[in-house]
């Protein structure tokens, strides 16, 4: 649920132009975790309609345990990202991880596609990286 707060600042970035008013109401909408009203109305099941969640999930491979293991709503992560480009176009994050390209997690996400995006098993000490849009 989005507070007072977030919310203000939302309508703070609109004010200041640096994001629309379309993606302020996809990030308050995402933050209360409701469809954004781009997406497959009516209850869609996890396997219909438009993708909703994108969840990253990093195994330690000495003792097997998810050192990581986050959901994030499909608005906030695609928001972000825009965000990011608008007020600072040419930062490219730091991530330094082997067959992982953030361009292309960032592009499969905004073309809709669904499923594991990024499954990178690494054979020196057993870790593991899957990023899945469900």
């Amino acid at each position: 649920m989005a507070t007072n707060d977030e919310r203000m600042t939302i309508l703070r970035l609109i004010e200041q132009g640096k994001i629309s008013a379309e993606e302020g109401a996809r990030l308050i909408a995402a933050m209360r975790g409701s469809s954004s009203g781009t997406e497959a109305k009516g209850g869609a099941s996890p396997h219909g309609g438009a993708p909703k969640w994108l969840r990253v999930s990093v195994t330690d491979g000495a003792t097997g345990k998810r050192t990581v293991d986050v959901t994030l709503p499909l608005g906030l992560v695609d928001w972000a990202s825009r965000l990011a480009t608008r007020l600072a176009p040419n930062f490219v994050p730091d991530i330094d991880v082997e067959g992982v390209d953030i361009g292309e997690v960032i592009e499969a996400i905004r073309s809709g596609q669904r499923g594991r995006i990024v499954d990178v098993y690494d054979d020196d000490d057993g870790g593991r990286i899957e990023i899945v849009v469900e």
